[in-house]
């Protein structure tokens, strides 16, 4: 009778990198801080090509709102005319991120006024009711899900790397 024998080496290794591995996958701040910065710049660039970036652009303004702009330029109130969401630039200049914890990250405009712009609404200027149209400022569409899934897949690549795995 033939006896074979196998001996298994490294396990104790293998388990150790295998463990820090799982440790290192529970602080994603990384790739949550590249995805941030991303999507920022994605939304200032769609501040630049009038709402392209998230769609088929913004719906141009009413000649009332240019000509209430034109008085406000003339007052040094207002730094665009016949753009839309440019009157100062702080709408833009707005947005921000933070990381809730190692594993979630949120997007953020300091503005109270994003949201209508954002989902449409009423508003009042000097005792009128405006309609404000919808004009996406940010939207979780598919070239952004491609570009977040594309900075974790780097870095899950680059973490398995690192412990040999």
């Amino acid at each position: 009778m033939a006896t074979i024998s196998i001996k298994v080496t490294g396990v104790q290794e293998l388990v150790k990198d295998y463990n820090a591995f799982i440790v290192n996958m529970r602080d994603m701040t990384e790739p949550l801080t590249i995805s941030s910065e991303k999507y920022l710049n994605a939304v200032h660039t769609n501040f630049t090509d009038n709402g392209a970036t998230f769609g088929d652009g913004w719906p141009k303004l009413k000649d009332s709102t240019i000509r209430i702009k034109r008085e406000l330029r003339k007052q040094g109130k207002s730094i665009g005319v016949t753009k839309p969401l440019l009157r100062t630039g702080l709408l833009r200049k707005s947005f921000g991120y933070f990381l809730q914890n190692k594993t979630m990250a949120a997007l953020f405009n300091a503005q109270s006024y994003a949201k209508i712009h954002q989902e449409s609404g009423t508003s009042t200027y000097k005792g009128h009711a405006t309609v404000i149209p919808k004009r996406i400022l940010a939207d979780v569409d598919s070239a952004r899900v491609t570009m977040v899934t594309a900075v974790f897949t780097d870095w899950l690549a680059k973490l398995v790397k690192s412990h040999k795995l």
